[in-house]
């Protein structure tokens, strides 16, 4: 199908329709917000990278903030794919893989998120993301920084089942 319209199962077309929003204001304000104060503050932090890592950066012991917010933060039409998505399946227990500065988190929640538990390996790009979600005050957010494996099962072990699963690192 080249378009949603196209689509001959109804189940399909109803999901497709339901997903082709754009953000809503407020979180997309919330987006343009910090991408702006991030980029304003032009900073450089230690390339710690505990996964196959980037290629642009595996080999610079710093990274450019403004080389983050060039190159590795979603797009905003990702950012409201995942929204939608998110909302569409009323998720309430999310689990997110890679949170960079965390605008896919924020993207993530939404009325019905209970707890977005949120994995990034640098903690100073990770520390950059909870001082985003604090000024929000955004509450659903538990931010954690480590090595994947052993958050998961640590998160196993506390008996966090997640509903929604993103992996993004």
């Amino acid at each position: 199908a080249t378009t949603r319209y196209d689509v001959h199962s109804p189940a399909v077309f109803a999901l497709l329709n339901d997903l082709y929003r754009p953000l809503d204001k407020s979180t997309a304000t919330n987006i343009s917000y910090y991408k702006n104060k991030l980029y304003n503050l032009n900073l450089s932090i230690e390339n710690i990278d505990k996964g196959a890592g980037s290629s642009i950066t595996q080999n610079q012991k710093t990274i450019n903030l403004r080389s983050i917010l060039r190159n590795a933060v979603s797009p905003n039409q990702k950012l409201a794919l995942l929204h939608q998505i998110s909302s569409h399946f009323k998720s309430k227990r999310v689990l997110e893989l890679g949170t960079s500065l965390g605008f896919s988190a924020l993207a993530l929640t939404h009325p019905s998120v209970e707890k977005l538990t949120t994995v990034e390996g640098n903690p100073h790009i990770a520390e950059l993301a909870r001082q985003m979600f604090d000024e929000l005050q955004i509450k659903v957010i538990d931010s954690r920084v480590g090595d994947f494996m052993e958050v998961i099962l640590s998160l196993t072990d506390q008996n966090f089942r997640p509903d929604l699963i993103y992996i993004d690192g």
